[in-house]
């Protein structure tokens, strides 16, 4: 049995990596704060908010925007399920799903219980990264059903926390066999047709497991030996340390799943270029790759409808110009124009597609006009491997539009100064904007 996660774990410091990879580590972490400030009013945080303060309670963790505080469990249930609210956060898609929002919680939560540095929380945010990476990669190719992200990624939440715990070699080990035997299961097929509270790909109970481990693996509790020390796995764990799987992460410009995306792009890439309004659309076909087949039909009544949609999406964009926090509202989903123009969106499976899934997600999008004229925007993937995603500077805009309704403009600018010098501040810094 192999001690490469230990031994990362343990001896990783931030004076020891590439200056790249810390900046990575800033770009997600702003990236990552964003989306939980943006996402931190909405029902099922607030329900959640409500469940831990009774089942769950304490005073040591904050709950981001709710003013108040609760056990680092407790904690980390919540702070998962409001980083993953708007579905914005950061995604690797090789691992079909979400690292940041299940490392960031616990090592939110582990952080200000320990009253860590920045250094080290960001020693722990990069860490959790690249074991949850490695862990999903092992995870999907040895379950057959597609599981979320909460599946590996309790893993990943689990090394952030031994990380910061100071847990020896032996409770390392245990803490992510606790986490990965317990990890949540989440059937994410069924989900995207049925889009709900939960699972919310399982990052709120992912991060809440992670959390647990790392605690119960101080006071002694073991687990079982997780797939990254398999002998099958060996080239996975063998490379922490040495290649930054986190350099290839993909932000996100929509608050929806980013297997609508591609379409969103396509539908404004052919309606700015040929100077399209949505009065002049008589069809609009989407050809997706299998998966996205499966993102819910049916008119969107909640926030979890409209972002798990592939319909309501491109309708709004289409009507809108763009798809943004404002296209979630219920004044938008009641848009009857928006509701016109989605009866005329044919949905196509076309498996020449799904030759690029997962490391790509692509559309192709074609409208008819009224007058006859036909466009297509040709095969688009706006998110894969190349780095097609957001900028620094297009994630600090995004930052900014996030925060806007919580922070005031000098708020944010401290905030996001705070962020971009973290390895000079203590966790503290950083937690007094979250409150």
């Amino acid at each position: 049995m192999n001690s490469y996660l230990a031994d990362f774990i343990t001896n990783f410091e931030l004076e020891n990596i590439p200056k790249e990879v810390v900046l990575q580590a800033k770009k997600c972490l702003t990236d990552l704060v964003a989306c939980a400030i943006g996402g931190a009013d909405v029902l099922g945080a607030k329900i959640l908010s409500s469940f831990v303060s009774g089942s769950m309670a304490g005073q040591e963790c904050t709950i981001i925007k709710a003013q108040k505080k609760a056990s680092a469990v407790g904690a980390s249930l919540v702070n998962g399920f409001i980083l993953n609210a708007l579905d914005m956060d950061d995604t690797y898609f090789k691992i079909k799903g979400h690292p940041g929002v299940l490392v960031f919680p616990s090592a939110l939560a582990l952080a200000e219980l320990c009253n860590a540095s920045g250094k080290k929380f960001l020693e722990a945010l990069i860490i959790g990264y690249e074991v949850g990476i490695r862990t999903g990669l092992a995870v999907h190719s040895t379950h057959r059903e597609y599981h979320g992200s909460g599946s590996w990624g309790s893993v990943a939440a689990a090394s952030a926390g031994a990380k910061l715990l100071k847990l020896d070699k032996k409770s390392i080990r245990h803490a992510l066999g606790i986490a990965e035997a317990h990890a949540p299961m989440t059937p994410i097929m069924r989900c995207v047709m049925q889009p709900r509270m939960a699972p919310k790909d399982g990052a709120a109970w992912g991060a809440m497991v992670g959390t647990s481990s790392a605690l119960l693996a101080k006071e002694g509790f073991t687990g079982i030996s997780t797939l990254l020390e398999q002998k099958e796995n060996k080239f996975l764990a063998s490379t922490l340390g040495k290649n930054f799987e986190m350099l290839n992460l993909v932000f996100k410009r929509y608050p929806c799943c980013g297997w609508s995306h591609a379409a969103i792009d396509g539908l404004l890439k052919v309606m700015k270029g040929k100077n399209i309004s949505y009065k002049d659309i008589e069809k609009i076909t989407i050809s997706v790759f299998w998966e996205a087949t499966k993102l819910s039909r049916k008119w969107p009544t909640t926030i979890e409808e409209a972002e798990y949609s592939l319909l309501y999406p491109v309708a709004a964009a289409a009507v809108a110009s763009d798809f943004g926090l404002a296209q979630l509202t219920d004044e938008s989903r009641s848009s009857p124009e928006t509701k016109a123009l989605a009866k005329k969106i044919e949905i196509e499976h076309d498996p020449e597609l799904d030759k690029y899934f997962p490391a790509e997600v692509p559309a192709i999008v074609r409208i008819r006009l009224k007058n006859g004229k036909t466009y297509s925007s040709g095969k688009i993937s706006p998110l894969g491997p190349k780095g097609e995603s957001l900028s620094r500077e297009e994630i600090r805009e995004k930052f900014f539009e996030l925060v806007r309704r919580s922070l005031t403009k000098t708020e944010a600018k401290e905030l996001l100064s705070v962020i971009e010098n973290l390895e000079k501040h203590r966790i503290a810094d950083l937690l007094k904007f979250l409150e």
